[in-house]
Parts: C-alpha cells; sequence; structure tokens
C-alpha cells in the first residue's frame, strides 16, 4: 500500500512556530537547515522530515532506530527497514511524503508563469505535440502535469538527472498515464497527479503493478496534529 501526506506551510509565520519540530529531525538535516539563508527553505526541510516520521510512526508504528542514509544519486532511504521505500518533496506552499511497500517518487511543484517553450528542451515530441494541441487557457496546468510526472519517475527510479527528462515519454489515454521509455511502454510504473490547489500540481509515481487507487491513501496534516504527537 502507498501512504501520501501533506502538510501545507502557510499557516507557518517563522522559525519560532515549528522549534518543537526541529528538535525531532537527525542531526545531519539540523546541519543542512542551520545553513540555510531563507527561513522557508528551513521550514520546508523541517517539515520533510517530521511528516515521514510520522507516516511512519502512524502506519508502521516506528518512532525510534530512523535512519535516513542516501544512495548514490542522492535518493534517500531507510537504513534499518529497506523494504518501507518513501520519497519527499517540497514546492511553494507546500511538503510531501509519500511512503509505501513499493519504490516510489513524488514531486509537487508551484504554479508560475513560465515559458513553455521550455517544453522545447525538456518535452519530447509527442508531449509538445499533445501540449499545445489544447486550448491556451489549459497548457500551462498541462505543462506542469507532465512536469511533476517526470519528476516523480525520475526521483523514483533514482539516477538524478543522470536520466535525461527526453529520454522517456508520458502518454495520457483518459484517466490513465503510461510511460514509453525508448519507445517501448513500460507497465512497470504506476501514475497518478492531482492539484492540490489553484497555486501547486503534484505527481506520484510508484514502481509496480497496483491493484488499488493510489490516490485513496492522501493525509493534510495541521501543525496541532504533529505537535500532539511529538508529546506523545
Amino acid at each position: 500500500m502507498i501512504y501520501q501526506y501533506a502538510f501545507n506551510t502557510s499557516e507557518i509565520t517563522s522559525m519560532k512556530d515549528v522549534c518543537d519540530l526541529f528538535e525531532m529531525v537527525s542531526n545531519e538535516r539540523k546541519d543542512r537547515i542551520r545553513k540555510f539563508y531563507f527561513e522557508k527553505d528551513k521550514v520546508h526541510s523541517i517539515f520533510a522530515e517530521v511528516i515521514l516520521r510520522y507516516a511512519l510512526w502512524e502506519k508502521y508504528g516506528l518512532k525510534d532506530d530512523i535512519i535516513i542514509q542516501k544512495a548514490n544519486y542522492g535518493k534517500p532511504y531507510l537504513a534499518n527497514y529497506k523494504n518501507i521505500h518513501f520519497n519527499l518533496s517540497h514546492s511553494g506552499d507546500w511538503v510531501l511524503c509519500g511512503v509505501g511497500d513499493n519504490p516510489i517518487g513524488i514531486d509537487v511543484e508551484q504554479i508560475d508563469d513560465k515559458n513553455l517553450f521550455i517544453a522545447e528542451k525538456v518535452y519530447t515530441k509527442e508531449e509538445r505535440d499533445y501540449l499545445f494541441a489544447q486550448n491556451e487557457n489549459d497548457r500551462i496546468r498541462l505543462f506542469y502535469s507532465i512536469w511533476t510526472l517526470k519528476e516523480s519517475y525520475i526521483k523514483n527510479v533514482g539516477r538524478g538527472l543522470s536520466i535525461p527528462l527526453k529520454s522517456f515519454m508520458l502518454k495520457f489515454e483518459g484517466e490513465n498515464i503510461k510511460i514509453l521509455i525508448q519507445g517501448e511502454e513500460n507497465e512497470n510504473y504506476s501514475f497518478n497527479m492531482q492539484e492540490l490547489d489553484k497555486r501547486h500540481y503534484m505527481a506520484l509515481c510508484v514502481k509496480g503493478k497496483i491493484d488499488y487507487v493510489i490516490n485513496d491513501n492522501f493525509t493534510i496534516l495541521s501543525l496541532e496534529e504533529l505537535l500532539r504527537w511529538k508529546a506523545l
């Protein structure tokens, strides 16, 4: 099963609001957070690990012995529980965590007025043709749908930018999203995307054939919930 958790940081005004939660994250992340210049980056990083720890506690009963390490290309994993997979993402007002029994990649992006012609550099010809065939008002949202889906796949595979964005293609067939790698359809990955709000899109990529709706288990956490949990 795949579980998704999200936190909206718009209610956080400063690091003072989350100083208690800061104490929960690993020493390695604390060191990174202290080096960030912008408060928002610090807040995002705190909640990325906090909601992961909450998810591991709620779904797997884990609270201690959580050691996060990174593979060769930087994908994080649990050193002591390699059968539990997770991935993190944050952008704009949102911090996301996906955790489950299958390898996963998750991505969230804040929508802005990005020049759509960047698609020439990062999308396949078929993806570009599909994008520009849409109504002009729908293109920016489709651009981000494709972008987050591509990022979720790359994060799932865990090889970073060594995988060119043009080396695979996403194909939309009604509600279904398929991936073609080197021109061949690959059925080993399942995708889901959704609009978190009018300014943020997210996508999830799960490795393996999934016999359930992967978006059914989606929880939006509040600061109050997390602080109550910390006090347990």
